[in-house]
């Protein structure tokens, strides 16, 4: 049965990448990487003290995990009609839904995590326990990196970041440069974003209270005596859904670490893209929200924008893509021009 999803046409350039047929690659464009330098430990036992004096610090970089990829005009994505399938949806796309058969190019691995560096796909490789991979572009050849496994992949700059199945889902990162794999936090991590030098972390070690640590590891502290849902960066303070009350929007500032709560909401999937904000809200069917948030009065309002249930959704420069409720291997896409 073919499944669909909603998409759109963006102005960028072709790439080359894998034919549906005689250009899959084969083994022998398969390759290992030589053991990677890896450190498990952190830096040292004071750096990994919560109570270290308040150095966090947010700026207005932050990157944020989504498996939906744009290279040139060619969206690269993972087919949940072709068990997470690389695919490649080249340009021009179609007005509507797009069906599996409209797929004319894939990288014949499975992936459920994906992220782009230059011409190189990084990925969990599904058929090999999630190791961490990388497909390129150009080459069309496939390398196994480590045997971690991964999830919530992360590209800042030349350095992947993700969660590490195989190690109490602990963050772990990759240098991309110089084949360097280490440990970064030692907690139990739900799921993160990347800040600047830091990262914000759901500890589940804690009970899913908000911590930070730098990148290389140093200056960890905890952020918050409460649970959180989800969380993003905005104008310079960290907002989130508190699941130790009823899942309403708060603040943090940085600077200070105190608390304020917003609005009154029962949110979750807070996600942001350039300064727009969306959520799911569990008091209308799991519909999918805007959110309008002004820090200086502690105010927030919000407006429907998808009309049916949603499990989970990702935010692109040029729209939303989503799978519903009633139907969550079906991947739809939202126009940020389109009407609700």
């Amino acid at each position: 049965m073919n499944r669909g999803i909603f998409y759109f046409i963006l102005p960028f350039t072709m790439f080359s990448f894998i034919g549906c047929s005689s250009n899959i690659a084969s083994p022998s464009n398969s390759q290992t990487a030589p053991p990677s330098k890896t450190s498990i430990q952190v830096q040292n036992t004071q750096a990994m003290d919560a109570t270290e004096p308040n150095s966090f610090i947010l700026t207005s970089s932050s990157s944020y995990f989504c498996p939906f990829l744009f290279n040139g005009n060619n969206l690269i994505f993972p087919n949940p009609d072709e068990n997470n399938r690389i695919s490649i949806i080249p340009s021009p796309f179609p007005k509507d839904i797009l069906e599996s058969k409209s797929v004319t190019d894939f990288a014949n691995y499975s992936a459920d995590n994906m992220t782009l560096i230059n011409q190189m796909i990084y990925f969990s490789n599904g058929s090999d326990n999630n190791a961490l991979s990388s497909f390129n572009i150009s080459d069309k050849t496939y390398t196994k990196l480590n045997d971690d496994s991964v999830n919530n992949l992360i590209a800042s700059n030349s350095e992947l970041f993700y969660i590490n199945k195989n190690n109490e889902n602990r963050i772990y990162k990759y240098n991309t440069s110089t084949s360097e794999h280490s440990l970064v936090c030692p907690d139990s991590v739900g799921s993160f974003i990347i800040n600047g030098d830091f990262i914000v972390y759901q500890n589940l070690s804690d009970n899913s209270k908000l911590y930070s640590i730098k990148t290389d590891g140093s200056n960890r502290q905890k952020l918050t005596d409460y649970t959180a849902n989800s969380f993003i960066v905005f104008d310079g303070q960290l907002l989130f859904f508190n699941s130790s009350d009823n899942n309403n929007l708060y603040s943090l500032d940085p600077s200070t670490l105190s608390c304020k709560r917003i609005s009154i909401m029962n949110g979750f999937q807070l996600k942001i893209i350039d300064k727009s904000i969306y959520f799911i809200n569990g008091s209308d069917s799991n519909n999918l929200y805007s959110l309008s948030v002004d820090l200086k009065n502690s105010t927030a309002t919000s407006k429907p924008e998808i009309s049916e249930g949603i499990n989970e959704y990702y935010l692109t420069t040029s729209g939303i893509f989503y799978s519903p409720s009633i139907n969550v291997n079906n991947i739809y896409f939202k126009d940020f021009s389109s009407k609700s």
